[in-house]
Formats: C-alpha cells, structure tokens, sequence
C-alpha cells in the first residue's frame, strides 16, 4: 500500500480540481452509461463528434501506436518478460482495446459503463478480447494473472481520491510480479486542460 499511497500523493497536485466534489461512484456509473447511450463513440473520443467508424478505428490504432508500439522504454520490459495478458482499464467501446491483439494474447478491458461494454462487444465480437463491467473500483479478475495494464484518460474521470486509491490497489493486485502500469492522465490547472501525462509503474 505504500507504493500506492506515495503514486497518488504525486499526482494530487498535477489532477487536482478535475474531481467532481457532488459525484459519487453509483452517479459516476448512470453517467457514463448515459453518455454511452447518447454518443458513445464521442464519449471515448472526443476529437470529433459525429466521427465514422473508420475514423474512430483510425483514432485507435493512432494511440495505439504513440503510446504503446512508440514507447521503446515500455516495449523493452514488455519484452524482457515475455508479456501476453494485457488489461485496459476505462476501455469504453474499444477504441484502443481492439488493437492489443497486435501484440498480446489475451485481452482484457474493463469499464464502469454496462451500456459501453455492450456496445464493444457488438464492435468487436473477438474471442481475444474480454469486455467486462465493473463496479469502478474492483476488478473481478484474479490476483497475478496480468502482465501489462494501460489506462488512457480515464482516472481524471474518476468521482475521488479514494476511489482512485482503490483502483491502484486492485491493478497491483491484478499484476503480476515484474508487471508494469502505464496511466495517461489529462491535467488542468485552474479547469483549464493543459495536456496528458503519462507514467510508468513496474510492480517489484
């Protein structure tokens, strides 16, 4: 736990006041299932309201390659531990998750979103790849089963310290020995958007 609490006291500044002080998980949930409802390819997306599926895919495989094909520092521990389970978490309809089959063999992404994970899995009806909801705070994988897990934007969307401390916990837990973390997070300073920041954790 101490690990976790030194990364999320890092961080406190750089992703401070995105939090929303009214929301809660449970509202945090209906939310996203809303905005899945409404437009999800927007809502995991948000360059282009009314992009095409080919633009959407395209988006996808862009990141992909920038932030996980590009990144020789990743690549190479990827590859001094032979890595072949990788976990999004935040994977919406699979707009980067489709792409992880590239290079690993087996897939998991997970969502707080019931109405996300639904519209992946008609995206994307591959036996690779397991799409499945959770509560925002567990994940129901067991312990030491994965050997990378990539989050893109999604813990600024998170409704609290907390509930960010927990998922850190649940992703240490889920990794295996010699696993790495990478996290993109959008920072803002006075709710003005600044860029992401990404980070690298290794589990010892």
């Amino acid at each position: 736990m101490d690990i976790i609490k030194k990364v999320i006291n890092a961080f406190k500044i750089k992703i401070y006041n995105i939090f929303l002080p009214n929301e809660d998980i449970t509202s945090n949930k209906k939310k996203w299932d809303t905005l899945a409802q409404n437009n999800s390819k927007f809502f995991t997306w948000t360059e282009k309201e009314d992009a095409t599926e080919k633009e959407f895919r395209d988006s996808g495989l862009r990141d992909y390659t920038n932030l996980i094909k590009a990144d020789s520092i990743l690549q190479a521990k990827l590859d001094s531990i032979n890595a072949t389970s990788v976990l999004e978490i935040g994977c919406g309809i699979g707009r980067i998750t489709e792409f992880f089959i590239q290079d690993f063999e087996e897939v998991y992404g997970i969502d707080i979103s019931r109405k996300m994970v639904e519209l992946a899995k008609q995206r994307l009806p591959l036996k690779e790849i397991h799409f499945i909801e959770n509560d925002g705070k567990t994940i129901p994988l067991k312990s030491e089963i994965i050997d990378f897990v990539f989050s893109h934007a999604t813990f600024h969307h998170m409704p609290s310290y907390k509930v960010v401390e927990e998922n850190f916990s649940e992703i240490f837990r889920v990794l295996k020995r010699g696993g790495s973390l990478r996290f993109n997070f959008e920072e803002q300073k006075l709710a003005r958007k600044i860029g992401f920041t990404a980070s690298i954790l290794i589990k010892n």
